[in-house]
């Protein structure tokens, strides 16, 4: 069996049926980087969903039969706004419109509308320790501990969230094959627009992973230096295009 490259997050990794702004759907950037390590990937992304979400997914691999300790695993790490549920009849999704709807926010899907406003005592509660401080901390340090227990290469890569990514900082140290970036993929994302509304237009963002094809093909490569070269130091955030949207 080909060895893989196991893709666990949200938004900034998940595939597309249909190429989006991209050219062509081989041009997403874990597209990219597979080919480029001669692997297959397996993705386990979800759009919008939780820490939580992406824990389980890890797990879930790991405790498959396709689990290979020759594998190279990417962990996105979400920032801390989704709902920690994980629940059969609560989609992942659904996750990342929690503290939307509790802060008055518009929720355009009714089913989504709905299960929020039904359980509004509930998740109203949940945020007021769910989001401690002390407990993000450990959750990352959970996630932190399982990559590093692993015979893999890893890598992990905070996706939307700076002060998630500065936790992260005090926590990891690279080794031989535990690696995590400094930088978050937001900071790539919001960097491709000329204006200060990427806040926005990041709410309706019909970018493949929240980027533009340039900067799939330049995270790829620098991905594959990290990877190549296990360490964290060959990410160059500045080779990232800017104001181009």
């Amino acid at each position: 069996m080909k060895d893989k490259l196991i893709i666990v997050g949200g938004s900034f990794g998940r595939t597309y049926q249909y190429k989006r702004n991209l050219s062509d759907t081989s041009k997403r950037w874990a597209n990219i980087l597979a080919n480029k390590l001669n692997l297959i990937e397996k993705n386990y992304c979800r759009v919008g969903c939780s820490i939580e979400y992406t824990r389980h997914e890890l797990f879930k691999y790991i405790k498959s039969k396709e689990y290979n300790k020759k594998d190279i695993i990417i962990f996105l790490l979400p920032g801390d706004f989704g709902s920690p549920v994980i629940e059969p009849s609560f989609h992942p999704e659904w996750a990342g419109s929690m503290h939307r709807y509790l802060r008055g926010g518009k929720i355009e899907n009714k089913e989504i509308y709905n299960h929020y406003k039904r359980f509004k005592s509930f998740y109203t509660y949940l945020v007021t320790w769910a989001f401690e401080e002390e407990l993000m901390e450990s959750k990352i340090f959970y996630i932190l501990s399982t990559l590093k227990s692993l015979p893999n290469l890893t890598l992990l890569i905070p996706s939307d969230n700076d002060e998630i990514a500065n936790k992260v900082k005090l926590i990891v140290k690279d080794d031989d094959n535990n690696i995590c970036l400094n930088e978050t993929l937001l900071d790539i994302s919001r960097a491709e627009y000329s204006d200060q509304l990427w806040e926005d237009r990041l709410r309706k963002d019909y970018r493949a992973n929240h980027l533009s094809e340039p900067n799939h093909i330049i995270l790829a490569n620098e991905l594959h230096k990290v990877i190549i070269n296990k360490s964290s130091k060959e990410f160059q955030i500045n080779n990232f295009e800017k104001n181009i949207l």
